[in-house]
């Protein structure tokens, strides 16, 4: 799985020998965090689309002929539509790059032959991959006219299609379970659920591009200003996602997405030949909104200074001992480290490594530790939210779960795929268009309950330097991305790369460093927290995994770690151009 973000870290700490001893309590906790939560009203109660009615009738029609079928035969069908909208606009040192729009209607066909039990998509063993493959449903798009005779026919052909390739399966899976060993799990593969009927009115894209070309021709022409710039890049995602949901069970859903984003890059080269980048994203809500100009300018001159200072910094060398992980940082760290690991589908695969598929009611990290998932929070802090939802692509309402309580693993996110002891989903079920949903993260939260101030957790830090007799810790501020892998196929490690690091001297004195690469082990990395500041840092972005890509949001404090890896990054060998850019001689 790979989290996509443009600032973003995971926790690395690796350890072998004697346990960790707790820091200093000299300082006294602070006030408990504070956290405020904005979650809106439902907008249900509007009248269904054209669209929601056509494939409502269309699966009346196969739920009535699927009955009359010898087994095995069909006992589930879902039909999904996204009407996706979008604006893109992008530039680059004051040109405008590209202005698009692109509309388009997806289809997704969710047919299941067998039983609720067993049924046509059940994980074959012996054969990995399987969720970043079949049964992947083909990609079906529908016309954009709302005339049901129009629609009707990719709606029946694709089922039809569906039907065909789950038929096949099934027996491909009977002929599996006759051949293999039994499952250590054998729940069912499907969940009974109550039907859901929510429906919201859609909504429209209406932006003022030409506006916003001027926008970001001019935020863009702003890196000109630094020579050492090599490339930038700034653009806005403007997007609607009207979504529509029908089911043979009778669940009818029909819900709306509005996103505007702006994302700033720029990357620099070292003198040793080693590149360099900055990201930053503002998630500016309303598609009407502009954005507080002076706030992006204050972003662009921020990445021209790190990347001047990058530019200068030494390059890391591998070290492991204590570290804090700012905020954003931190949250990444359980995104990778964590939150794909309590995904409940992976409880059960054989081909996963399972990391918490035993371990219910067992302490997995310190005991100030709560982590909960809750789609339904919109802002946190009044900071947007991108994993905010109120129904899953399953037809399910999204729930608050609680993942860890005092540091206890309680649940697991859950889709429709049973595992032992979770027999329902808590609203989960997640996915890009084309792909088949299974359980994802939405908003992660972790939620200590007891905290230090900054202060004090970097006096704590230098306390952990001197105890453990090192040269220096680490601070991580920001990152470029991360990646972990949960599959019993590879290395169940993960790996992030890290932007803004810097050693911390005993003397409290900073020092940016460039090149480092965190890598670590979930169960040990879990171990080495020791305290927690006060202050939540909430990291937007999306995450890529077997049911594609799907917005996510983070929110943790910062943390303070026993023991952190790190490992230098692979040089580069570029030289620098043989002169500067235009307008750059100084």
């Amino acid at each position: 799985m790979r989290l996509v973000l443009l600032l973003s870290m995971s926790l690395c700490a690796c350890v072998a020998g004697a346990p960790v001893k707790p820091a200093s309590r000299s300082e006294p906790p602070s006030a408990p965090i504070r956290i405020e939560v904005h979650r809106p009203a439902p907008l249900g109660g509007a009248p269904p689309a054209a669209i929601l009615l056509a494939m409502r009738d269309e699966i009346a029609r196969y739920r009535a002929r699927f009955a009359s079928l010898a087994p095995p035969r069909p006992y589930f069908l879902a039909l999904q539509v996204r009407d996706l909208h979008t604006v893109r606009i992008g530039a680059s040192a004051g040109a405008l790059s590209y202005s698009t729009r692109n509309d388009r209607r997806a289809l997704d066909v969710d047919l299941r032959v067998g039983d609720y039990r067993l049924d046509s998509t059940h994980l074959m063993r012996g054969e990995p991959f399987q969720r970043f493959g079949a049964p992947a449903a083909p990609n079906w798009f529908l016309p954009l006219d709302d005339d049901p005779a129009t629609l009707r026919p990719t709606l029946w052909w694709a089922a039809q299609d569906a039907y065909e390739s789950a038929l096949a399966r099934f027996r491909r899976v009977q002929a599996n379970r006759a051949v293999k060993t039994a499952p250590e799990d054998d729940s069912p593969d499907f969940s009974r659920e109550a039907k859901t009927s929510y429906l919201e009115k859609p909504a429209t894209l209406a932006l003022d591009a030409p506006a916003w070309e001027q926008r970001v021709r001019a935020y863009s022409a702003l890196f000109r200003a630094a020579p050492e710039i090599l490339e930038s890049t700034v653009w806005l995602d403007a997007s609607v996602t009207n979504r529509y949901l029908a089911s043979s069970e009778g669940s009818l859903v029909q819900t709306s997405r509005a996103l505007l984003r702006l994302s700033l890059h720029a990357q620099a080269r070292t003198e040793d030949g080693m590149d360099v980048t900055r990201r930053e994203q503002l998630e500016l809500g309303a598609l009407r909104g502009a954005p507080d100009d002076a706030e992006v300018r204050r972003q662009i001159q921020t990445l021209i200074d790190d990347l001047r200072a990058l530019r200068r910094a030494p390059v890391a060398e591998p070290y492991v001992g204590p570290a804090i992980l700012d905020g954003r940082a931190a949250a990444t760290m359980f995104h990778e480290i964590f939150g794909h690991r309590v995904e409940g589908h992976r409880q059960k695969d054989s081909d996963e490594g399972q990391t918490f598929a035993k371990k219910i009611g067992t302490a997995i990290m310190p005991r100030f530790i709560d982590i909960y998932d809750d789609p339904t929070i919109r802002r946190l802090n009044g900071v947007e939210l991108n994993g905010f939802y109120r129904i899953d692509e399953q037809g399910v309402a999204a729930e608050r779960v609680p993942l860890v309580t005092g540091g206890v693993l309680k649940g697991f996110l859950m889709a429709r795929s049973p595992v032992r002891g979770f027999p329902r989903s808590n609203g989960h079920g997640r996915s890009q268009e084309g792909h088949v949903p299974v359980a994802r993260q939405g908003n992660l939260i972790v939620h200590p309950t007891e905290t230090v101030d900054e202060a004090s957790l970097k006096r704590r830090l230098l306390a952990e330097v001197a105890r453990q007799r090192k040269p220096y810790g680490l601070r991580l501020r920001l990152a470029e991305g991360g990646a972990t892998s949960t599959g019993t196929y590879g290395i169940q490690a993960f790996k992030v790369r890290p932007v803004m690091v810097y050693r911390v001297h005993p003397d409290g004195r900073e020092e940016l460093i460039r090149g480092a690469d965190i890598e670590g082990t979930p169960l040990i990395s879990l171990t080495q927290i020791l305290a927690a500041s006060d202050r939540l840092a909430v990291e937007n972005g999306s995450c890529g995994a077997e049911s594609g890509l799907v917005p996510v949001s983070l929110a943790s404090p910062s943390l303070l770690v026993a023991r952190l890896e790190v490992s230098r990054r692979a040089a580069g060998h570029e030289k620098l151009p043989l002169l500067p850019a235009p307008g750059g001689e100084r």
